[in-house]
């Protein structure tokens, strides 16, 4: 049987039997399903981190909870994400968090993503002076970045603050959002 040149579907040709004509669409069929799976099926992780200090400086954040994991990118307790086998593709990763920061106080974040195709590239966001982001006595801050990955990659989430926070909680997203 031929096959279709992106994807490698088998299909019947126009000399095939008729009387085959079922088995070779369920063929066809299976190997669309496949695909269409693959491509299309939610992929990434959920992570927390309860109990996570923050202090004045650079922190990389340490996940100790992983409320979602697809395909394994995470064993907790870690600092480092990293991109299945065969799940290369374009992710987002979204990262919060919560310090018991008051005051004027500075806060910023990096996701730094490791790649073999790309070197080590962050994307970073900061919140500085006495507008802090307060809300209820707690500093607030967020960063989302997005990276082509392959697999083998990783990626780290750093904070930076000019006070120090003993009691903070981060989350973390990430998600394949194209192949």
């Amino acid at each position: 049987m031929p096959t279709t040149t992106n994807f490698g579907w088998t299909y019947p040709a126009n000399t095939d039997l008729v009387m085959n004509g079922a088995s070779a669409m369920g063929t066809i069929a299976t190997s669309i399903d496949t695909t269409l799976y693959a491509r299309t099926r939610a992929v990434g992780c959920r992570l927390t981190s309860a109990t996570g200090t923050v202090t004045s400086g650079y922190t990389v954040l340490s996940w100790n909870v992983e409320t979602v994991d697809t395909d394994g990118f995470i064993t907790v307790p870690s600092t480092t994400i990293t991109i299945p086998a065969g799940l290369g593709g374009f992710y987002q990763c979204s990262v919060r968090t919560n310090t018991a920061l008051t005051g004027s106080v500075e806060i910023g974040f990096s996701i730094t993503w490791t790649t073999v195709a790309y070197g080590t590239t962050r994307d970073a966001m900061s919140y500085m002076g006495s507008t802090g982001r307060q809300l209820g006595g707690t500093v607030r801050g967020s960063c989302i970045g997005q990276q082509r990955c392959a697999a083998g990659d990783s990626l780290q989430v750093f904070v930076i603050t000019t006070s120090n926070a003993a009691s903070a909680t981060h989350e973390l997203i990430l998600e394949r959002i194209a192949l």
